[in-house]
């Protein structure tokens, strides 16, 4: 008699589990899916718009041989933002600019650039001074990607394909 009364409460809960079971999949295996899909589609922009970065003007990737790199002579000391823990803290930047050598205004501005160079720096320490140490250390990726879009729309152009920096020490 215990065990059949056993038996019957095992077949019980087995049959709830397999509802339970079936209620999850009908539930959210459809949420997850378009969850999956809004994930994939940023990721998707996300990719699109870090390799449009050294892109041509006819949307191909510029050959290495094409791309030539001024160095700022000079390093920057940097004030960064204020971080949570109240004290100040200093980026030492050194940066280095990539441009296209086949752009049509590379002619016009690779000749003024050694002169202009206090502008760029004006630009580097206006963006770099507005992320606190924790965002810069971890973040240096947007911060360039910053940088890069500032001095697009300084020369309102896109000869310049990208922005490194050669050294980067936090204190």
């Amino acid at each position: 008699m215990r065990k059949s009364i056993i038996n019957i409460i095992i077949l019980a809960v087995c049959i709830i589990n397999v509802v339970l079971c079936g209620i999850l999949v009908f539930a959210i295996v459809p949420a997850m899916t378009s969850t999956n899909r809004l994930v994939t589609s940023i990721c998707e922009l996300i990719d699109l718009e870090l390799e449009s970065n050294k892109l041509d003007d006819n949307g191909g990737e510029v050959p290495i041989d094409k791309i030539v790199v001024h160095d700022i002579a000079d390093e920057m000391t940097i004030t960064l933002k204020k971080s949570s823990d109240g004290k100040t803290h200093y980026a030492i930047v050194k940066v280095s600019i990539s441009m296209n050598s086949t752009h049509e205004d590379y002619a016009t501005y690779s000749t003024v650039l050694p002169t202009q160079e206090s502008l760029i720096k004006s630009k580097v320490v206006e963006i770099v001074s507005k992320y606190t140490l924790e965002q810069a250390s971890a973040y240096t990726d947007v911060v360039e990607d910053d940088i890069l879009e500032a001095l697009r729309t300084m020369y309102k152009s896109e000869f310049i394909i990208d922005v490194n920096f050669r050294g980067l020490t936090f204190s």
